[in-house]
């Protein structure tokens, strides 16, 4: 009897422990199969933990690409053409790039000769730029977690910078100015502007914007939704900046198409958890307005990524004056052409054994379009991929054009008629003092080339005391 009870009593809790576990388990498939309270905390918190594992085992800055070997450990930079133009050209940076000019936290960007030497950099305090966002980046304030994308270089000498991190939701960052000392002059509180952006002539800037969409969200008035497996979508708007930085408006992406009749277009997203992915914003002035037929000076031209989208519309009506889908895969950096017309980096649309990227030209309203480059037969040197990002900026005569490839950490120039290349330079440097890097690392540090556009040497050798 003794033992009977012995046993009963030590399988009593037993059978406890079980049931408590039956219980849990049914409990939860029953929140899994019904997604009621408390699935939609659980989701995120799980996607935000496998986010934060996977960044946190990196060391090295976001805009790290590798270790590499390398005689030299300094950029590059390689005159194919015969003869060089007499410019300048700004080279967009990164965290803890270029140790050997900005040695504390790296350059936000610098300007370079034909040779390779450096005019001008800036390097500002990263730690102070987002010490006051330590509210909206817990834990995530640290240098090494942001990079920068688009760069704008303003007449006096001051520069304008897109920040992303990458451990962020969503990653945009906002907008910051600095003098041409590198100084902070002013840092958009609006948090979510991001990519590349340009200005209209009174220095409006108009830029991506970044926004948080709860899901399943229906698109319009239709039955459709868009559901993403993180409840929680990246949705885009365009953001229009005053010169100091504060948002006058915004345009929803997804509003915009549906009320001018593009609600499938919705439906086509390679990523339902980043719906449209808007990575540019092109104002169009009066110049380029009178080459385009149906367009006005400030108009505003996007590229939609995940949707393989680019348009023209009026900030204005909100009217949709334009619009193509399916020419590119992945697209970046519509620019209009001098004559009007207009060329893209197109990421993975190209032919895969000259690299996957190409860039392509048309004319709005034909059929027929062009690949600039690459052309077979006409080697430019470098492999031309960019599975994300890539950058164009066009020559000041519209004959030639400087082409940022981010995956390769390298900017070509290629000329428009022939495709050949004039120019080449590439972002590698030494590893000393690189976050990551081991002491005695011998290798160099290759990174992401996020843009690069020409500077007028005559207009800016007096603002840098360049003789």
């Amino acid at each position: 009897m003794r033992t009977r009870a012995t046993t009963l009593s030590h399988a009593i809790p037993l059978l406890f422990l079980f049931g408590v576990f039956a219980a849990g388990s049914t409990y939860g498939y029953f929140i899994h199969s019904s997604e009621v309270f408390p699935y939609s905390a659980l989701k995120e918190a799980k996607v935000a933990y496998d986010a934060l594992r996977a960044v946190s085992r990196r060391k090295e800055p976001s805009s790290f690409l590798a270790y590499v070997p390398a005689t030299v450990q300094r950029p590059s930079a390689a005159q194919v053409a015969a003869q060089q133009p007499d410019d300048w050209i700004l080279v967009t940076g990164g965290p803890y790039e270029f140790l050997d000019e900005c040695p504390r936290f790296g350059c936000l960007a610098w300007i370079v000769d034909r040779n390779g030497k450096v005019i001008h950099h800036w390097e500002a305090d990263l730690d102070e730029l987002w010490r006051d966002a330590a509210h909206e980046y817990v834990g995530k304030t640290g240098p090494t977690n942001f990079k920068w994308v688009g760069t704008h270089l303003l007449n006096d000498g001051s520069l304008l910078v897109a920040f992303h991190n990458d451990r962020a939701f969503p990653e945009g960052a906002g907008l910051a100015k600095f003098d041409r000392d590198g100084k902070l002059v002013w840092r958009s509180k609006h948090r979510y502007i991001n990519h590349w952006f340009t200005l209209g002539p009174d220095g409006t800037i108009y830029a991506p914007g970044q926004s948080v969409l709860p899901t399943p969200a229906r698109i319009g008035a239709t039955r459709n939704e868009i559901t993403c497996d993180s409840l929680k979508a990246r949705t885009d708007h365009v953001a229009i900046v005053d010169p100091n930085g504060v948002v006058r408006e915004r345009i929803d992406v997804l509003d915009l198409l549906v009320s001018n009749g593009y609600a499938g277009l919705v439906r086509l997203t390679r990523d339902e958890c980043d719906p449209f992915h808007l990575n540019f914003v092109q104002y169009i002035d009066a110049q380029m307005a009178s080459k385009l037929d149906g367009i006005e000076a400030g108009d505003l031209l996007i590229s939609l990524r995940n949707i393989y989208t680019l348009l023209i519309f009026s900030p204005r009506t909100r009217t949709i004056k334009w619009l193509q889908t399916g020419r590119s895969i992945e697209q970046h950096s519509p620019r209009f052409l001098p004559d009007g017309s207009l060329v893209m980096f197109d990421n993975t649309g190209g032919d895969a054994e000259l690299g996957s990227a190409r860039i392509l030209r048309e004319r709005l309203g034909e059929n027929a379009f062009s690949v600039v480059a690459p052309r077979r037969g006409v080697p430019l040197g470098i492999p031309f991929e960019s599975d994300y990002a890539g950058h164009i900026d066009v020559g000041p005569d519209g004959d030639r054009l400087l082409v940022a490839l981010a995956t390769t950490g390298q900017i070509v120039e290629i000329d428009l008629a022939s495709g050949k290349p004039l120019w080449r330079y590439r972002k590698i440097f030494s590893a000393a003092g690189y976050p990551g890097a081991a002491s005695d690392e011998q290798r160099a540090v290759s990174v992401e080339a996020f843009g690069a556009s020409y500077v007028d040497k005559q207009a800016f050798a007096p603002v840098f005391g360049y003789q």
